[in-house]
């Protein structure tokens, strides 16, 4: 529903958790089954050059998961405020706060495990800054911080509250050199207490190629990005990256372990257009 420059959308959704479809794909939190929820979105302009976007997502899971083996409820929270300060420089303020569920396995005074549902909340707060001095340059400015935290729980097995937090802050460049020569590059530093309170960086990469890594842990990374095209049906474009992850000599698992603090990639692609 549209109302003069603003959008707003409701949506609600029932799956039964006996529904099977796997060719299905809905607006929901996971699989197209054993989903309650009611979702609340606006987008929409403050003043010519102030943009603002919200919604609030309430869920809920009537019967067990695989992971969880009771009903489960959650919501979501997220505002974005995006102001134009100047014709080249323009500010983006997002916040989000998520509550959810989870089973978390503690150990009673006997020395036996068991499951205990918490609540955990996930708080992400993110400053973005774009600043374009001349048509051929573009920075990019990133500062994001998270913040998990789960209450503390009494009782038989009791144990007390505990807190993530974790920061990750980029610099990213776009050149463009020649008409038909673009590098971009990008500077990132992050540290979390582990994991759980991993943030995820969407990069730019080589055609076709979609990357979205979860940062966790110290350290830093940077890539550069060359893309030639050449004439109008082809382009050559490299990629080359470097991760430092401090004070630890390995991590991932499986196929994508990492022996080492260093992990070094270098990618080309050639396109051609028939």
């Amino acid at each position: 529903m549209e109302l003069g420059k603003t959008s707003i959308v409701v949506s609600c959704h029932y799956f039964d958790p006996r529904f099977q479809n796997p060719h299905s794909h809905s607006f929901g939190i996971s699989q197209i089954n054993n989903d309650q929820g009611i979702y609340l979105g606006l987008k929409g302009k403050i003043t010519p050059s102030t943009k603002i976007s919200f919604y609030y997502d309430l869920f809920r899971k009537p019967w067990r998961t695989y992971y969880i083996p009771v009903p489960t409820n959650g919501d979501d929270f997220f505002v974005q405020l995006e102001q134009k300060l100047f014709p080249t420089l323009a500010v983006t303020i997002k916040t989000r706060f998520r509550t959810k569920e989870i089973v978390e396995k503690r150990e009673n005074p006997s020395g036996l495990k068991r499951n205990i549902l918490v609540e955990e909340s996930h708080h992400l707060y993110r400053l973005n800054l774009m600043f374009n001095p001349f048509s051929q340059i573009r920075l990019k400015t990133r500062l994001e911080m998270v913040d998990i935290a789960i209450p503390e729980v009494s009782g038989e097995i009791a144990f007390p509250s505990s807190r993530e937090m974790g920061f990750l802050f980029y610099q990213n460049i776009r050149i463009r050199l020649f008409r038909h020569l673009t590098f971009s590059a990008r500077w990132i530093k992050f540290n979390t207490n582990s994991y759980s309170s991993r943030i995820y960086e969407f990069e730019d990469d080589l055609p076709g190629v979609l990357t979205i890594r979860p940062l966790y842990k110290k350290g830093t990374r940077w890539y550069i990005i060359a893309k030639w095209k050449t004439f109008r049906t082809f382009q050559l474009s490299a990629k080359f990256s470097i991760t430092y992850h401090s004070s630890v000599s390995e991590w991932g698992s499986g196929s994508e372990k990492i022996h080492g603090n260093i992990e070094k990639r270098f990618g080309v692609e050639a396109e051609l257009e028939l």
